[in-house]
């Protein structure tokens, strides 16, 4: 629970930066029109084809036609919206998390090295997926409805489905390798659907719920990353290849000060991506000579501190 109230925290920080706007209201503006769009000039022959399909024609039949028709009009209206929302989410997932992915990873988690898939392509084909999973799993539970409750259980429960299915695995497929993917899904699968769960509660806020999908988004993402920090136990540095050669010229150049032995940083010069280790290693065994000619300075200290040796060398050759 903490880590949610965390996450929903810094979400709605986020949101401060006027920057995350932009990318934001895109898919809330599109829901909106294909909710208006859809309500005007589908609302009508939709209820009017439920009202023939059960349950809504079993109430009519059994209960009263008023009955029927009420809940068909709120079956093809429930329709509409879920239609509306599920346009937003994945335009969100698709498009613009990606985009806001890396800008609050850059800002916020830094230190997380990218272990995982290509976003566009993972996170596009999960979305899809996702959404014939909403769609297959609504209609088939549309004779439930009958059950008194069921009608308004069901839609909060599939769009929480839909919330979880679509952005936990989108905000970490880049980041995270697939044991630790697996890991996370299983440690915080009820977190994970609760925080969907929370935001389709909201989308049916009237106006106000249009915004649930990019803020439903952005939270996942702050979510995941930080529990991914977690169970990696700290920073997982990723640095460039030109830091990574920076950081391993330094570490030659203090082995060489120290006068050779055994260095204690060695970092492993690779491509870009790769994480930073710490070994001890043995030094190079040229450090003596490189550091000797490395200035004149160290060319005279050598010579001046060769000096006594010779001449000690010398006294003990005449009294030999």
């Amino acid at each position: 629970m903490l880590n949610l109230m965390i996450a929903f925290g810094r979400a709605f920080s986020s949101l401060l930066q006027p920057k995350m706007w932009p990318p934001l209201i895109a898919p809330v503006l599109i829901s909106f029109l294909v909710w208006i769009l859809l309500t005007i000039f589908t609302l009508h022959s939709l209820a009017g084809w439920l009202i023939d399909k059960p349950p809504f024609s079993w109430a009519s039949a059994f209960v009263a036609l008023w009955l029927g028709k009420l809940l068909a009009y709120i079956g093809g209206w429930a329709l509409i919206f879920a239609a509306a929302y599920l346009s937003a989410t994945m335009l969100a997932a698709i498009f613009v998390l990606p985009m806001l992915l890396k800008r609050t990873a850059a800002s916020s988690y830094p230190d997380l090295a990218l272990m995982g898939k290509d976003s566009f392509v993972a996170g596009a084909v999960n979305s899809v997926v996702a959404m014939l999973g909403f769609i297959a799993g609504w209609v088939a539970t549309l004779p439930f409805w009958i059950i008194p409750g069921a009608g308004l259980l069901l839609p909060f429960l599939w769009l929480a489905w839909l919330n979880r299915r679509t952005f936990s695995y989108d905000v970490l497929c880049v980041h995270a390798s697939d044991e630790e993917w697996q890991t996370l899904r299983q440690q915080h699968a009820r977190p994970l659907f609760l925080l969907g769960l929370c935001f389709a509660v909201f989308a049916h806020i009237p106006v106000l719920g249009m915004l649930a999908p990019a803020l439903a988004m952005l939270t996942y993402i702050h979510y995941g990353l930080e529990a991914l920090r977690q169970l990696r136990g700290g920073a997982v540095l990723t640095v460039s290849k030109q830091e990574a050669s920076g950081r391993a010229r330094q570490a030659s150049a203090s082995s060489r000060a120290a006068g050779g032995g055994a260095a204690n940083d060695a970092v492993n010069n690779t491509d870009t991506g790769d994480i930073l280790k710490c070994d001890s290693c043995d030094a190079p065994s040229s450090s003596a000579s490189a550091s000797s000619s490395s200035s004149p300075r160290a060319l005279k200290s050598s010579s001046r501190s060769d000096a006594p040796d010779t001449a000690a060398g010398s006294d003990s050759g005449d009294s030999d």
